[in-house]
């Protein structure tokens, strides 16, 4: 399939990175996971079953980039549409299995759409969820919200993964090495908890701060309420406390909500995030 748009894997994180900067500037939010991933690749703070990174080129330009960082699934950043079935060539290519693409809506069905017609009746997909991209503007706290915020601790450990493990459950997502991202994160004080007399009721975490055109942007994720706790505003002032404390050094925030989701969905607007994006989650079958 010829197109003008020449696809090709790269053999390492650092290269990918090199490659990519100047693309990943300029699509900072689209791109965030992809970056966070290749630079945690890059410096030996996450390990992958396996990791493959692809860039897409245009008269030597970069228009697009994917990753593949088992068990999870492909990434798609923004590319020109007529680029996506060609870079599916190129990757199945590989005949690697995946369980599942996300990214943009119109280039994930493209490339989807190639995969289907390479692998035929042994595959098929369908569309899992919507996510919606919001950057925070400025951050408006909640009134009348009791409790405060403090960081977790190792002592809070058996709790977050319970509570991690029911995020994962509710929101259709699969963490490798769960225990082990727990670990780093609390070390690097990067999980919250909100408290009402010294009980916890409310967790949130952020991502490690990668370089954009915005600056240093991270991601805050996940957020997570037991049902018994919810309605009472805990999320939302825990979240926007998180905000602000991420904003006072010089960070850009961002955060990804479930478009099928209307509450949490008010919640980060009227806490100060605007909607910068879309990106679609795709599930995928092997016959």
């Amino acid at each position: 399939m010829s197109t003008g748009f020449q696809p090709r894997q790269i053999e390492s994180a650092d290269e990918f990175l090199a490659l990519t900067r100047e693309f990943r500037r300029r699509q900072p939010i689209s791109t965030l996971i992809m970056n966070s991933a290749a630079q945690a690749v890059s410096k030996g703070s996450a390990t992958y079953e396996s990791a493959r990174w692809w860039i897409v080129e245009s008269n030597s330009d970069v228009v697009g980039i994917a990753m593949h960082t088992a068990p999870y699934s492909i990434f798609l950043s923004p590319m020109p549409l007529e680029a996506a079935p060609t870079l599916a060539d190129l990757i199945c290519a590989s005949e690697q299995r995946f369980p599942g693409v996300n990214g943009p809506l119109e280039v994930v069905e493209l490339f989807l759409s190639r995969c289907q017609e390479i692998f035929q009746d042994a595959f098929s997909y369908e569309l899992e969820q919507t996510h919606l991209s919001y950057l925070l503007d400025r951050v408006i706290a909640p009134k009348n919200v009791s409790g405060k915020i403090r960081y977790a601790t190792v002592k809070d450990r058996e709790l977050v993964l319970r509570w991690y493990q029911a995020f994962e459950i509710e929101a259709e997502v699969k963490s490798h090495d769960l225990e082990g991202v727990i670990s780093r994160h609390i070390a690097n004080q990067m999980l919250y908890l909100w408290t009402v007399a010294d009980e916890v009721v409310s967790l949130a975490g952020h991502s490690y701060a990668v370089e954009t055109l915005l600056g240093k942007l991270c991601r805050i994720g996940p957020v997570y309420t037991p049902p018994e706790q919810r309605k009472k505003g805990y999320a939302s002032f825990l979240v926007a406390g998180i905000s602000s404390l991420l904003k006072a050094r010089g960070l850009a925030v961002m955060l990804y909500a479930d478009a099928k989701n209307p509450d949490s969905n008010k919640v980060y607007s009227n806490i100060g995030f605007n909607q910068v994006g879309v990106n679609t989650i795709w599930k995928t079958t092997w016959n």
